[in-house]
């Protein structure tokens, strides 16, 4: 059973990434990894603004498996009944306060606003984006947790 404190912490912590969430989406900042985007899509893309933790570095575990997906310009096709995503978000961290709670979450952004059909071997657009979803920002479940728990292992969103 969770004490008050704990609870306060906890409800704190979920106002706090709901604040970040709206803060992202009301401030967008041009793309820092360009060279990341799926061949076919060579335009400037608005991310959101993240927010800054000094010291603090995060490292794609699987990013090997990542890069020769994007090599041979695979994409993930989505169902309106929805998909899981492969290869999973796999990332390690560092620099966070060992005693510290922290909630990890996961935020993904649309790219554009056009659908992609495959044809003639490429990708190639073909009309309007669908309607997006409203939950664009995955909680981890294990959050929220100490920095120690986070720096342990490596954080695995296998659920997206």
């Amino acid at each position: 059973m969770l004490s008050m404190n704990e609870f306060v912490d906890m409800r704190m912590q979920q106002q706090i990434a709901h604040e970040l969430y709206r803060q992202q989406i009301m401030q967008r900042i041009p793309d820092p990894f360009p060279p990341m985007l799926p061949f076919h899509m060579s335009h400037h893309i608005l991310v959101p603004q993240r927010p800054s933790l000094p010291g603090v570095k995060a490292k794609l575990e699987n990013n090997e498996l990542w890069k020769q997906f994007h090599r041979i310009g695979t994409e993930m096709i989505i169902t309106k009944s929805g998909r899981r995503m492969f290869p999973s978000m796999r990332v390690s961290v560092s620099g966070l306060e060992k005693e510290a709670n922290y909630c990890v979450l996961l935020e993904m952004v649309p790219v554009g606003d056009c659908r992609f059909k495959f044809s003639g071997s490429h990708w190639i657009p073909a009309g309007g984006a669908e309607p997006q979803s409203p939950q664009r920002m995955f909680l981890h479940p294990d959050s929220p947790a100490t920095g120690a728990h986070w720096q342990s292992q490596a954080i695995i969103f296998n659920k997206v």
